[in-house]
């Protein structure tokens, strides 16, 4: 009976040869080429205060919101816009919350 590939590949003995075909790797590629070149994607140009505020301070300011929003706080809910919108930090959010 002959041994599948991956038969071959958990034997104990070690083995020189690929198990993977190059023409199957080179038809698998997303990009043109052998993939050793970096394809420069354009986000280190964008400007600072185009890019969207980090993720966990979305997070936080999408829960703000809610909780302006459940507890009828227009105030809370439009500082958590605003963290979410990336135009106040944690900090001032923190001291914005806590004047209120």
């Amino acid at each position: 009976m002959p041994m599948s590939q991956e038969t071959a590949a958990r034997s104990s003995e070690p083995r020189n040869e690929a198990i993977v075909d190059p023409a199957t790797i080179a038809r698998c590629a997303t990009q043109p080429g052998s993939g050793s070149t970096v394809h420069d994607s354009g986000d280190a140009h964008v400007p600072a205060d185009s890019r969207k505020a980090p993720f966990k301070e979305r997070v936080v300011g999408a829960a703000l919101k809610t909780r302006g929003t459940l507890l009828g706080k227009p105030e809370l809910k439009e500082t958590g816009q605003k963290v979410f919108d990336g135009e106040l930090d944690l900090h001032e959010a923190r001291e914005a919350v806590h004047q209120k």
